[in-house]
């Protein structure tokens, strides 16, 4: 009986034993997965595939998503936009979130892709660089939606528990009027509006039927009756150049440390030129890098002058 009692003992810890090293086995290895993603950044190099990238501790942060096709083959084309991309992630990945790129290889998979293909390339010809504006809204929809910006806008005062979530429900809203400059939406809705600009291009007067064109059609068709939600200009959820600086060295604290995000357009970057408030001494705000610099040390000046405070975004 002591024998038999004495054979179960073993078992048992022979048993608990198996199972404890199995359970470092798996901590290991996703302690060394986890150690590998939040150590990197992949390289930016566009191979048709979507890219997350984790630094500084970030993953299972909230991700911010954008859309980047290279519109030509040009190799210094190419590394100019690239700076860009770089840049980007870098400053959204400092402000605590996971970045995604994605690329018309994301939207191809979509079921309304070539229906969609069809029609831009009949009411747009030869223009791919807004045929790409539209396929980012299936593109956005096979990641699985969430929030999206262009890849030139940057953080300003984004809190992360506001990225955790989609406001209104998952409602589609853009953040600037009928501007894309920061949308969010579920997964359904980015289809779905998707579809609808698509068809507003049968139907529109406008000569120039860009998805930002039929957005604004759609908005001043009847607001509300397509469900979408379009926060105005004017609330400053979104802002820009040249009204972000004061002049050269001093920022607009209270303009952009109420703003989400920051939109960094090249026209908006030649207007700090044109009225002298380029924050770095350069002659052509489009020679190649230079908007990225420019950027980059109006970013820093923000961090450095401007108290942070808490967001009075209200999702609705």
């Amino acid at each position: 009986m002591a024998l038999l009692k004495l054979k179960r003992i073993r078992k048992q810890r022979t048993v608990v034993s198996s199972l404890l090293l199995i359970a470092i086995v798996l901590v290991m290895g996703s302690f060394r997965k986890n150690e590998e993603t939040e150590g990197r950044v992949r390289n930016l190099s566009i191979d048709g595939q979507m890219e997350i990238h984790s630094t500084n501790g970030n993953a299972g942060a909230p991700v911010i998503k954008t859309f980047f096709q290279p519109l030509h083959t040009d190799g210094d084309f190419d590394m100019k936009q690239n700076e860009m991309l770089t840049l980007w992630a870098e400053e959204w990945n400092m402000a605590g979130f996971q970045t995604q790129i994605l690329t018309l290889e994301n939207a191809r998979i979509h079921p309304y892709f070539e229906e969609m293909k069809k029609v831009v390339e009949e009411k747009l010809p030869g223009d791919p660089y807004n045929h790409y504006c539209f396929y980012r809204y299936l593109a956005m929809a096979t990641s699985g939606g969430g929030w999206h910006v262009d890849y030139d806008t940057m953080p300003s005062n984004f809190p992360l528990e506001l990225a955790q979530i989609l406001p209104y429900h998952g409602a589609f809203v853009s953040y600037h009027g009928p501007v894309p400059a920061l949308i969010s939406a579920s997964e359904e809705e980015w289809t779905r509006i998707g579809q609808l600009i698509t068809e507003q291009t049968h139907k529109t007067s406008n000569p120039h039927p860009s998805d930002m064109n039929m957005i604004k059609d759609l908005l001043q068709e009847n607001e509300g009756i397509h469900d979408i939600i379009f926060k105005p200009a004017s609330a400053n959820y979104v802002v820009k150049p040249p009204f972000i600086l004061n002049s050269k060295e001093e920022v607009n604290c209270d303009l952009m440390q109420f703003a989400l995000v920051t939109h960094f357009s090249h026209y908006g970057m030649e207007l700090l030129f044109k009225e002298n408030k380029f924050p770095i001494a350069i002659e052509n705000p489009n020679e190649q890098g230079t908007r990225e610099r420019g950027i980059k040390k109006i970013q820093d000046m923000f961090r450095e002058q401007c108290r942070p405070i808490p967001s009075t975004f209200r999702t609705g």
